[in-house]
């Protein structure tokens, strides 16, 4: 914590710099400790069957999660309902399966610092108001709700440091989106349209997807290896009668 606070005192001076890399670093430092710390709460609270079995329900959340994410990226990419490209979606889903964990940790890290925060102050406020109180058994209720503040104190700042941690790159996905919108179109290309030969309106080797209420798409490789979607409206044509 103190590597922290020495930061700023640090931009005043010669070496202002440096200031930002040593807040940076006690930051990280107080982060580390705050996980640290909370390895033996996993490692006991993952010997209880009920933790196992709510973790096992948050893998098919976070799943399910990541399938909302898939169809609406390829819905996207395509401009076509994403539910169409069944194996594309589904092989996307597996790809944005760390993501969505990722947005899982955001929002357990974000709930667990704004509580970790009224905790805190709460026992800062309440050890400021009993100090003052003449009274002995009082001033020892004070030194209990003193104790190990400091360290409580950095295991916040370490938590809103990971906190941090977690957002930036959940914030800095949507600049990755085009790119991923382009794996979107290839896992399309390669798992839901198909080489036709023999369709009836449909030239013979074209990868044709069927869409509902007669609409089609048709997907082509580009020069510049990128997938060209085309959509259009299937029409029967003319029977031909037989000799």
């Amino acid at each position: 914590m103190l590597i922290g606070f020495f930061g700023p005192m640090m931009q005043w001076g010669k070496w202002g710099k440096w200031g930002q890399v040593v807040v940076f670093a006690g930051v990280v430092f107080m982060g580390a400790g705050l996980l640290v710390r909370l390895v033996p709460a996993f490692r006991r609270a993952w010997k209880s069957v009920v933790v196992r079995r709510l973790v096992f329900l948050g893998h098919i959340g976070v799943l399910v999660l990541a399938a909302m994410y898939a169809r609406n990226l390829m819905t996207s990419a395509t401009g076509l309902p994403g539910q169409d490209f069944t194996l594309g979606t589904s092989a996307l889903s597996l790809l944005l399966y760390p993501f969505a964990w990722l947005w899982v940790f955001v929002v357990v890290a974000g709930l667990g610092v704004m509580i970790w925060q009224v905790v805190v102050f709460a026992r800062m406020i309440l050890h400021s108001v009993l100090k003052v109180v003449p009274s002995a058994i009082v001033r020892r209720w004070a030194q209990h709700a003193a104790k190990g503040m400091h360290r409580n104190f950095a295991h916040l700042l370490g938590g809103f440091g990971i906190l941090l941690g977690l957002a930036l790159p959940h914030d800095h996905l949507r600049v990755y989106q085009p790119a991923v919108e382009g794996l979107a179109r290839w896992a399309a290309f390669y798992g839901d349209y198909q080489a036709v030969t023999r369709y009836p309106g449909i030239a013979p080797g074209t990868r044709v997807l069927l869409h509902a209420n007669g609409v089609y798409s048709t997907a082509t490789v580009q020069p510049d290896r990128s997938i060209r979607i085309d959509v259009g409206m299937w029409k029967a044509p003319p029977a031909v009668r037989a000799e």
